[in-house]
């Protein structure tokens, strides 16, 4: 981790210490992974696979506490440079990694105030989370499952669980494929059990 890193979070972790220790006399634990934020308590049942609550938010269920994450703010810069009054990057799998490991970045900083992508967050990106410097594709502002994954998350394009397991549309209702004896066509959860050729029906 780079020496600007390591001044934030000591002054940071300095604050949180001084902060909890005064507030309640024990450690703090975190609502939400990554930069969601905590909304209430749980109400959809959506778990940790999460859900779509609208085209551009995520939303999940973790330790009791309903999270969601606004897509439509991502910005499509790039994570391995500075992109003065934005927040995150345009790798939303880099972004929640290096907010994990500073707030400031996604603007969820509450000791000094709101934040951005700075040169910190950038060398977060390279060194603490694996960022090549790929260059990305478009903003990632919409929700979409995340395959690689299993779960819901910010992308470049919407998408659900091809399975049908986790249904993209909070409090949608699970579905089961149904492609036994079909080689081709939907599967009647949204996904297909393969391409129709020209002939086939």
């Amino acid at each position: 981790m780079e020496s600007g890193v390591y001044g934030r979070l000591a002054a940071l972790a300095a604050a949180a210490f001084l902060t909890f220790t005064i507030l309640d006399g024990g450690a703090a634990r975190a609502q939400c992974t990554g930069s969601g934020v905590a909304i209430g308590s749980c109400t959809n049942n959506a778990g940790f696979e999460g859900c779509c609550s609208d085209p551009s938010t995520v939303s999940w269920c973790e330790g009791g506490y309903q999270c969601e994450i606004d897509c439509g703010s991502n910005q499509a810069g790039s994570c391995c440079e500075a992109n003065p009054g934005t927040i995150g990057c345009c790798d939303s799998a880099i972004t929640q990694c290096v907010c994990d490991l500073d707030p400031y970045c996604c603007g969820d900083d509450a000791f000094f105030g709101g934040g951005e992508w700075d040169e910190n967050c950038a060398q977060s990106a390279i060194y603490d989370c694996g960022d090549t410097c790929t260059s990305c594709g478009g903003p990632a502002n919409s929700c979409g499952w995340r395959a690689d994954d299993g779960y819901y998350d910010c992308m470049d394009h919407s998408s659900s669980d091809p399975t049908g397991q986790f249904p993209a549309t909070c409090g949608g209702s699970s579905c089961t494929p149904q492609c036994s004896g079909k080689s081709c066509g939907s599967n009647g959860c949204g996904g297909s059990c393969g391409s129709c050729g020209p002939n086939q029906p």
